[in-house]
Formats: structure tokens, C-alpha cells, sequence
């Protein structure tokens, strides 16, 4: 399966492929595929994975557990959406394409519209980025309280 991947956080953990919505399934999947997001597109070690999804309370064979969830990602999302990187694994999205990222970017843009004098601009590109924030509050509701 190849294709653009998306991986959405604000709000319940979602991922798009092609833009339209894969179900990760059960939270210790949807854990997976928003830790790797969060850190794209950087790897990230198994220990620190299993030690994340598990903490205190983790699997007799973490190592083992770890894997049997990044291919059940794989199979939800294709064999090319998690790398493994000897013993880091990396999911294949850029920075943007994880929505926590662009809500980050959007409002960095924003501030400077706003430090220029592009009003018009920066009250833009704050709707778009209050836009990402799903389930949370709508652009309606934040520029009116």
C-alpha cells in the first residue's frame, strides 16, 4: 500500500491514507501510531515503545509484544508505514503530513503575520490552525470567549 500517510492527534488518534480514514482499532495500536507521529521523522528506540505503551505493567516479552503491534500497523496502514531501523522503528510521514506539526507551523505563521501587520493574514492562518483542533472547540467558539 503506498500513498500519502496522515496521522491526525488533535483529538482521537486517527490515521488518512490517500485521505481516507483507516481504523487503527484498539488503543495500544492508536498509542503506537501517535508516539511515531509525534516523533517523525525521527526513529524511535523499542525500549522507549514498549516502556510508553506498557510502563509499569509491561508484557512478558516487551520486544516481542512491540512487534506484534507494528505489524498489525503495518497491515492497517501498509508494510510501508512503520521502517524498522535496528532496534528503532520510524513511521513513514513527513513532519506536515501529522497534524500536530502543521497546528505548530500554522501558528508560528500566524505570530509573524501578525508581528508584520497582516492582521487579515494572521486572523487566516489562526482559523486554519484552530481548524485542526477536532472535537476540541470550534474557530467559532474560540474567537468569541
Amino acid at each position: 500500500m503506498s500513498g500519502r500517510l496522515e496521522v491526525l492527534v488533535l483529538g482521537s488518534v486517527e490515521a488518512q491514507r490517500e485521505a481516507a480514514p483507516v481504523a487503527l482499532g484498539g488503543s495500544k495500536l492508536q498509542a503506537l501510531v501517535a508516539l511515531l507521529a509525534l516523533g517523525a521523522p525521527h526513529p524511535m528506540s523499542g525500549d522507549r515503545l514498549a516502556d510508553e505503551l506498557w510502563g509499569d505493567r509491561p508484557p512478558a516479552n516487551p520486544a516481542n509484544a512491540l512487534q506484534a503491534q507494528v505489524s498489525r500497523v503495518r497491515r492497517l496502514l501498509g508494510s510501508d508505514a512503520v521502517v524498522r531501523q535496528g532496534s528503532a522503528y520510524r513511521i513513514s510521514v513527513e513532519p506536515d503530513d501529522v497534524d500536530a506539526n502543521r497546528l505548530g507551523r500554522l501558528i508560528k505563521r500566524a505570530r509573524a503575520e501578525r508581528q508584520a501587520g497582516e492582521a487579515a493574514d494572521a486572523i487566516t492562518t489562526f482559523q486554519s490552525a484552530l481548524a485542526l483542533l477536532r472535537g476540541h472547540l470550534s474557530p467559532a467558539s474560540a474567537i468569541s470567549s
